[in-house]
């Protein structure tokens, strides 16, 4: 008896899921493509709206969400640089960075406050830690944990030079670099920094980065790192003829005036710098051939009166007041000196500043009262008879132009 088989049940589930599966895959497809249509719609929208809008709105600095006014307004500025007709340099076109310890920013913050003008200069101190800073009222840079070029200058002492670099430019006298090297250096700095992780200090990692760039040091004789030890009367009273930039290691050296302590000494300094920051500490010289005096003024600061005709390259020589900074040596440094007159009747009589006038029509007129030593007293009539009581006044005026041309400072003694 033969029997009739019908299709085995088990297969119509399979069937089934097969069907289901094919239906499952079509509407995922579907949904893709339509969300991929979706995505090309607003992608399209975005480009043309980003086209005929303003980009100030999709390119803001972070700091620009900040609550205060200030730092939103500099961001704006900032991002709008390019566009600017920003007319002459001056002190709100550069960025200065502070760095130092927290442990001796309290005492050494005064520095920076007899330089800093409030709403005009822009900068930042970066400290180590929070550091205490006393309540009250006080005006300081906000603190946060073309051409490519760098200006600075070297150590003072050879000594110094030769352990780190003749090519550097030494941080604690600070120097600068151009807006367009700075741009460069934000995208180095942290490979620079993994580089030179053995160097000593920041400023000799910055250097070897800039080095990468093929960017040498520009040497600016206003920038001193003072890496001298004793008395700098020296150093300033033969400035060179350049604007003093900045002065370093001030507490490792004498006060600048005799009779004050060194932040008195800089407030008296800076009576000077306020009126013609351009030429304070500058060298001038000139003789008294009825006399036969030979005159130095480092103007602002000080003024000597030698009691014989020297010629202007002795006179433009430091003299040597001071030591080499790391073995309190006396040299070598990196500019000549001469030595001290061994009798004191063969040393100039010096002049340190008193005080400022404004004399009208772009004059000035410099007083300066005399620091004689009291072996001095008796050479001769150099003194008149004045003790320690006589002065020094200086009358001077802006830049006029000689025959034999350029222009050059005048100055009645």
């Amino acid at each position: 008896m033969s029997q009739t088989s019908d299709p085995s049940p088990t297969r119509e589930p399979l069937k089934s899921f097969k069907l289901s599966l094919s239906r499952t895959t079509e509407s995922l497809t579907k949904l893709l493509k339509a969300s991929l249509f979706i995505l090309l719609v607003a992608s399209i929208s975005l480009v043309l709206y980003s086209a005929f809008k303003s980009p100030t709105r999709w390119l803001r600095c972070p700091e620009c969400h900040a609550s205060t006014r200030d730092t939103a307004e500099l961001c704006e500025e900032t991002h709008n640089l390019s566009t600017q007709n920003l007319g002459p340099t001056n002190i709100s076109h550069i960025v200065f960075g502070i760095g130092g310890s927290a442990k001796t920013w309290t005492h050494r913050r005064h520095y920076s406050e007899l330089w800093w003008r409030p709403n005009i200069t822009r900068g930042f101190v970066w400290l180590d830690e929070t550091p205490r800073i006393p309540s009250g009222p006080r005006n300081r840079p906000r603190t946060t944990t073309i051409r490519c070029t760098t200006w600075g200058a070297n150590s003072e002492s050879v000594e110094q030079d030769v352990i780190h670099s003749y090519e550097m430019a030494f941080g604690g006298g600070g120097f600068a670099i151009s807006y367009p090297l700075a741009a460069e250096l934000v995208n180095a700095l942290d490979g620079c920094l993994d580089r030179y992780y053995r160097f000593y200090g920041s400023d000799q990692r910055v250097w070897a980065c800039v080095s990468e760039f093929g960017v040498s040091l520009t040497r600016e004789r206003g920038f001193h790192q003072i890496d001298i030890r004793g008395d700098p009367y020296g150093l300033l009273a033969a400035h060179p003829v350049a604007p003093l930039v900045t002065l370093h290691h001030l507490n490792y050296v004498d006060p600048l005036f005799p009779g004050r302590n060194r932040s008195e000494s800089l407030q008296a300094l800076f009576q000077a710098y306020r009126a013609d920051p351009a030429q304070t500490l500058q060298q001038s010289i000139c003789h008294e051939r009825k006399r036969k005096w030979s005159v130095s003024i480092s103007w602002g600061y000080t003024a000597q009166i030698y009691p014989s005709l020297m010629t202007a390259n002795v006179l433009a020589t430091p003299v040597q007041t001071f030591r080499s900074w790391r073995t309190w040596s006396d040299g070598p440094f990196m500019f000549n000196t001469r030595p001290a007159g061994s009798s004191p009747c063969d040393r100039p009589v010096i002049y340190f500043l008193d005080k400022i006038e404004d004399a009208g029509e772009g004059q000035t007129l410099t007083s300066y009262k005399v620091h004689m030593a009291k072996a001095q007293e008796k050479c001769g009539g150099r003194s008149n008879g004045c003790g320690g009581n006589c002065g020094l006044s200086i009358k001077d005026g802006p830049p006029r132009v000689e025959e034999q041309g350029g222009a050059v400072r005048w100055m009645q003694v």
